[in-house]
């Protein structure tokens, strides 16, 4: 993407929700044999240089130390136990929240809770502060925009999803980087609803940097996926900036 200069963020995050179904799908493909092993691989590449040993009667050399194997799964187990732990903890903090939020007179499922500072979304619910009822037009109608956006676009369930990748991949540095691009497309994408519903800009990068003096508990780290946090793309992204006179 760097090479042909994509920019658009909707192009983006479809790529890399791509590249995350890949992902998770790897393990299921390896066990049962329709991708390719490493060790395959090398077979093949040390076949095709030497030219002097068929496939068939390569061997690869296997550590035989029993001890250290079982101790490498053990580690392994444990941290993706431990961060598969956190991420259900997380997700049933926030269902216990989203049930006891209280409805609003709204289409959708729009929810107030005395547990969020900023907005949030759990799946389908949108959460909203206790105040709220005490917003212009205008800014619950930003609000509602950009977190109408992340249920439309289903940010939550990729959210889990990245989350679980980077459970089961804990080890790949890549993991991680990927969750939090897409956390941070989606953001970008949901920015762009709400500049594309008319809203000022300007008004909007003020919105935003006054969600960011107020951010969410850590208490609720699904909070932290689809809130209203902005960073330096979405403040000053180009969609955001005024225009030029």
């Amino acid at each position: 993407m760097r090479i042909i200069r994509v920019r658009n963020p909707h192009v983006e995050v479809l790529v890399w929700r791509m590249v995350l179904l890949a992902g998770l799908a790897l393990p299921a493909l390896l066990y049962l044999r329709l991708a390719p092993e490493f060790r395959d691989l090398v077979r093949t590449a040390h076949d095709r240089g030497s030219g002097r040993r068929r496939l068939g009667h390569i061997r690869c050399r296997r550590i035989a130390v029993p001890g250290c194997r079982w101790r490498a799964i053990a580690i392994y187990l444990g941290v993706a136990l431990l961060l598969f732990g956190r991420l259900m903890a997380g997700l049933v903090a926030m269902w216990r929240v989203s049930r006891a939020a209280r409805s609003m007179t709204t289409p959708d499922d729009v929810r107030i809770s005395a547990r969020v500072r900023s907005p949030a979304t759990f799946g389908t619910v949108i959460l909203l502060p206790v105040d709220a009822h005490e917003w212009s037009a205008d800014r619950l109608d930003a609000v509602l925009a950009h977190e109408r956006a992340h249920v439309s676009s289903r940010d939550g369930l990729w959210s889990w999803l990245a989350q679980f990748h980077a459970a089961v991949f804990w080890f790949n540095p890549f993991a991680w980087w990927l969750q939090r691009r897409l956390e941070a497309l989606a953001e970008t994408t949901s920015d762009d609803a709400v500049v594309a519903a008319r809203h000022d800009p300007v008004a909007y990068a003020a919105l935003l940097l006054d969600f960011a003096r107020h951010p969410n508990s850590g208490a609720l780290p699904c909070l932290s996926q689809n809130q209203m946090s902005p960073s330096a793309s979405n403040v000053f992204s180009p969609a955001l900036r005024p225009p030029l006179r």
